[in-house]
């Protein structure tokens, strides 16, 4: 995003907290310091980035029944262009009943809390934590006391929103230490030869252009009592499928290209819990089975087993906040290869991602806000992740201290560790292991 792209971003922002009178309005312009700490790290040259970015958020107020609502934030990173981005995670007019744009609903508890990404797409602008984004398109709510009935269709379609990157001379750019630069060399036939890439870009339309429908039903109170619901869907996966082409040239050079493809996949999510006063109990699965797409002969692809995922929880709220424990656990979803290069791992493994983060893991998470004197208040998120049989491990906090009602100050750190194994390298986190970082900004509300 350049310099002309965040003005216009700050302008609309700016626009919309002119918004309805009744609505629950919040903005917030901040400039913020990350710098990455690990000795190892060496994702790019630098190791401190400056931003300057801003948020907003509307609401509906608690006597509204219709309006806009929205949540949007971006930034601009100054001297480092590649790491700005825009996030528009919600935009849309809702009523009791309809709903049209891009809207978060709860498809699936446990998609939300792995953010795995396999109902609702997710902004992995920083892959180890990422953030849910809506899907976009029409939704009819229908809700009484004791169910509930949500359907969901579209002929729009948006993906995960990753990192970005930048190719020159055919060579991935160290530029944005989120984004994983394929291998700049293959080996074959016992020479050593450098990758040249070639992206094939899809037309807008053949990515845009594709219909989604889910539907939901659900019985009884998620806060209170037994509450059950299940969701299916048949959707784009939120992650592009990747094909490959390549050719070793006479010059010790190798022709790599990669074509993205939009495939689908029919989805089956279910919960149930029981909960009483503060503490709640529950289970959540998945079933995903994926339709992968057709590539010509001369394309080598990969291509998606079926899963099952799985995951139990238990959530204690009180009115500072609420605290998470649950456990994952996924079946299936192997890749395989298809092609003509198919019987090279080698080449195969290093350039096509793996379908899920990590196979299984434990996860706590908890958030809390603290009111204190004079608008004062304190807010703080905790995130720990830990691999089956010590893989790896991640935390990371994001806190906000409100000096007043206009200025905050925001500390932000993330610590990961993997094992050096090839078993913890295929994981999430076993890719970042040197990305730890601590961050720290100022930031005026509005």
């Amino acid at each position: 995003m350049n310099l002309q792209k965040m003005k216009t971003l700050f302008i609309s922002i700016a626009c919309l907290s002119f918004g309805p009178a009744l609505a629950q309005n919040k903005g917030e312009v901040y400039l913020s310091q990350e710098q990455f700490v690990s000795p190892d790290f060496e994702s790019t040259s630098s190791k401190a980035f400056s931003y300057i970015g801003a948020q907003f958020h509307q609401g509906l107020a608690v006597d509204q029944t219709s309006g806009m609502q929205v949540d949007i934030r971006g930034q601009y990173a100054a001297g480092a262009s590649i790491m700005s981005y825009m996030n528009i995670s919600e935009l849309v007019w809702k009523d009791e009943v309809f709903s049209i744009g891009r809207k978060k609903s709860n498809w699936s508890r446990l998609d939300r809390m792995w953010r795995l990404g396999i109902f609702e797409p997710v902004f992995k602008w920083n892959p180890l934590q990422p953030e849910s984004q809506g899907l976009s398109g029409m939704f009819l709510n229908i809700e009484t006391p004791s169910w509930g009935l949500r359907l969901f269709g579209s002929f729009l379609y948006i993906p995960d929103q990753g990192p970005s990157y930048e190719i020159k001379s055919g060579e991935f750019e160290k530029a944005n230490p989120w984004f994983q630069e394929p291998p700049r060399y293959v080996r074959f036939l016992g020479q050593t030869d450098k990758i040249n890439y070639d992206i094939q870009t899809p037309q807008t339309n053949e990515v845009v252009f594709n219909r989604s429908f889910a539907g939901q039903v659900f019985v009884g109170d998620s806060t209170d009592g037994f509450y059950f619901q299940t969701s299916m869907a048949n959707k784009p996966s939120n992650q592009l499928a990747l094909g490959f082409d390549g050719k070793i040239n006479g010059d010790n050079t190798a022709q790599v290209q990669i074509l993205p493809k939009v495939y689908y996949h029919s989805l089956i999510a279910s919960e149930v819990s029981f909960s009483q006063g503060p503490l709640s109990a529950g289970f959540s699965g998945l079933y995903e089975k994926p339709d992968n797409p057709e590539y010509e002969d001369r394309w080598t692809s990969i291509y998606y087993q079926p899963s099952s995922v799985m995951s139990p929880f238990v959530e204690l709220r009180n009115r500072w906040g609420r605290a998470t424990l649950s456990y994952l656990k996924i079946s299936g979803g192997d890749a395989k290869m298809r092609g003509a290069l198919a019987s090279s791992s080698q080449t195969s493994n290093a350039i096509l991602p793996s379908r899920y983060p990590y196979q299984e893991a434990g996860q706590v998470e908890a958030e809390i806000r603290v009111p204190m004197k004079r608008r004062q208040y304190i807010e703080s998120a905790l995130r720990y992740v830990q691999g089956a049989g010590n893989l790896f491990s991640m935390i990371a906090s994001n806190n906000k201290y409100a000096l007043n009602r206009d200025f905050t100050i925001n500390l932000n750190f993330q610590l990961v560790a993997a094992l050096d194994s090839i078993e913890a390298q295929r994981t999430l986190m076993g890719q970042y292991a040197n990305n730890d970082s601590v961050s720290m900004g100022f930031g005026y509300v509005f």
